[in-house]
């Protein structure tokens, strides 16, 4: 990966410990000149025929949205150094809001239109955020700064809340060995079209239903599902 890269590694410095999580590159670099240690990602795709392999290299003050660093590469880190922010940002929209009148409202910058000022998340909330009425939702603070530190901060929290509740996740499906019933919290949908969220666990990632012999494949339920026990399996 270090060939694959040469302005930022071979330049700035040189790999210290490295992991591929769900087709992200993650690394500890410690820069030549200062020693100073901080996080690369690298977004992987590959498909087919000849360029069958593209990248997107940032770093983590560029913000990744890719959270999933392992936690022995973010324990190699340097520290990063104090900021402050007087001003409060949106948790949904990240945009920059203040109290008035008992109401967080967001201002429209220079070169905005004035309707994308008031109360409403209008731009960049998440898909499926609405508030009761159906309207765009109200703004909520506990957002992210704009400031590269900050990021860096939220990035580094975010992979470690992340890597706490995998964790968790996987000593709690210890609980399921073979014959175990379990409900997951949602239907799941099927490549043949069906839905079901009650299983008997068989192993692995491989399921069956209760009132047949048809198996099913659940990549990764420990992780990206809840699930409950509903009975443990037969002696």
């Amino acid at each position: 990966m270090e060939g694959e890269l040469p302005n930022t590694l071979t330049a700035q410095g040189c790999i210290l410990a490295c992991a591929t999580v769900r087709g992200v590159f993650y690394a500890a670099v410690q820069e030549r000149r200062s020693s100073k240690v901080w996080a690369l990602v690298v977004l992987i795709k590959r498909g087919r025929g000849y360029y069958n392999c593209t990248y997107k290299e940032m770093e983590e003050r560029d913000g990744p949205v890719e959270d999933h660093c392992p936690v022995r590469i973010l324990e190699l880190l340097s520290p990063l150094p104090a900021c402050s922010h007087d001003e409060e940002y949106c948790r949904l929209c990240n945009a920059e809001i203040a109290l008035e009148g008992g109401q967080w409202n967001s201002r429209a910058l220079p070169g905005q239109r004035p309707d994308v000022a008031g109360p409403r998340c209008i731009r960049g909330y998440p898909i499926g955020a609405a508030a009761p009425d159906g309207s765009a939702p109200l703004h909520e603070p506990g957002g992210t700064a704009s400031c590269s530190t900050c990021w860096a901060r939220n990035w580094r929290e975010r992979c470690r809340a992340n890597d706490e509740r995998e964790r968790q996740a996987r000593r709690r499906a210890k609980a399921v060995r073979p014959g175990t019933r379990v409900r997951f919290g949602r239907p799941l949908q099927f490549s043949n079209g069906e839905q079901r969220d009650t299983f008997i666990f068989v192993t692995r990632s491989t399921f069956r239903a209760p009132d047949s012999n048809d198996r099913y494949s659940i990549p990764r339920w420990r992780i990206d599902h809840e699930f409950k026990i509903i009975s443990p399996p037969l002696a």
